[in-house]
This record gives C-alpha cells, structure tokens and sequence, in this order.
C-alpha cells in the first residue's frame, strides 16, 4: 500500500512539472507578468540559491539560453528529465526508492549552499 502511495505522490509531482512546462511553453509571459520578490534579496541584498531561476525558465521555453541563474539549466535537466526518467525506471521494475535521508539532507545542505555562494559571487 506505502508503494502506491509513493508513485501517487511522485505521479502528482511530475503532472505539475508538464503542466508548469506546457503553460511555460505556451504562454511564458504569464509568468513574467507575477511579480515573484525574493525576501532574502529585498532584506539583506542577497540572492537566494533560486534567484533568477524563474526569469531563466522563461527563457529557457523561448529557445534563449539561461542568464541569470548559472544552475538553472542544470535544475531544469533534473527536474524535466532525470527525475521522470528514474521514477519511470524505478516504477517498471516496481522497486521501492528507498532515500537515506540523513545522506540525502546532508547533500541538500551542502547543495543549496555552494549554489547560494556561487549565485552571490558576481
């Protein structure tokens, strides 16, 4: 039954990723007309390890290459296609994706901090 539940979860994560990509595809200015404000940046003049990112998957739908964020196009390889192809992978040969989370949080940490480092080192 925790299987089923797993590929629901993961089935409702990659369903809002192709609707994010088709609405993007379609009409990416609708999301440049919201106004997304950092609160890192706006308090203390920092960017946040995803400041850009938005503004470069906008134009990453348009065929223009990513400029504001450098990991934009490596999350965006992760999110569009790794991701879905491991789920796939994982769900075929009905295989439990068990996750070390203390191994999993420790890497998170250290990702999101060298990608905070790297964003502010312009």
């Amino acid at each position: 039954m925790r299987y089923y539940i797993e590929v629901k979860t993961h089935l409702i994560i990659i369903s809002m990723i192709l609707l994010v990509s088709i609405v993007l595809t379609i009409k990416p200015m609708l999301f440049q007309s919201v106004h997304f404000t950092c609160i890192l940046k706006s308090i203390f003049g920092l960017n946040c390890p995803f400041c850009g990112m938005t503004r470069d998957f906008i134009l990453m739908s348009t065929g223009a290459k990513p400029i504001h964020n450098p990991f934009s196009l490596v999350c965006a390889l992760m999110a569009f296609f790794i991701y879905p192809v491991l789920f796939v992978f994982f769900v075929l040969q009905r295989k439990r994706i068990s996750i070390h989370y203390s191994a999993a949080r420790t890497i998170f940490i250290l990702a999101m901090l060298g990608m905070f480092i790297f964003n502010n080192m312009k």
